[in-house]
């Protein structure tokens, strides 16, 4: 992905890719040089460390199983927060009505910390956000 950068819970993460980077050490030193990382450069820094054997990733100084509810729920606010960026969301909108795809990813959660369908689903969930009806009470805003 492009590198949109994002805050998430106190951190500054330059791209999603450097988030994901994070989840693979416990180190918070390799953390940190991660944070400021996108694209290869931080796929490159965070599989100098595996989560395979445990299938357990590290955020703040915990583990979390990659199979879990928690481990779900906190990458669907990663994106909620990374869906505070506006050149993302832009880059959403652009996307129209386009079938997002995602061919390089892997489809079995113990081999990847998101698979294809969790990508693209989230994708998807951001971009109908963008499109969702709001609906004022006109009467509101004359009194």
């Amino acid at each position: 992905m492009y590198p949109y950068s994002f805050e998430f819970e106190g951190v500054n993460y330059a791209s999603m890719e450097a988030f994901f980077g994070t989840l693979r050490t416990p180190s918070l030193t390799y953390k940190q040089k991660l944070e400021c990382t996108s694209g290869i450069q931080s796929w490159y820094l965070g599989h100098k460390f595996s989560w395979y054997e445990k299938q357990e990733v590290y955020y703040k100084d915990k583990a979390i199983s990659r199979h879990s509810t928690e481990y779900d729920k906190l990458i669907r606010v990663a994106f909620d927060a990374l869906f505070t960026n506006e050149d993302f969301k832009q880059a959403l909108r652009e996307s129209g009505d386009c079938k997002l795809t995602h061919t390089i990813g892997k489809t079995a959660k113990d081999k990847t910390l998101l698979t294809q369908r969790e990508f693209v689903g989230h994708l998807n969930r951001l971009r109908k956000k963008l499109y969702q009806k709001k609906f004022y009470n006109l009467m509101e805003l004359f009194e």
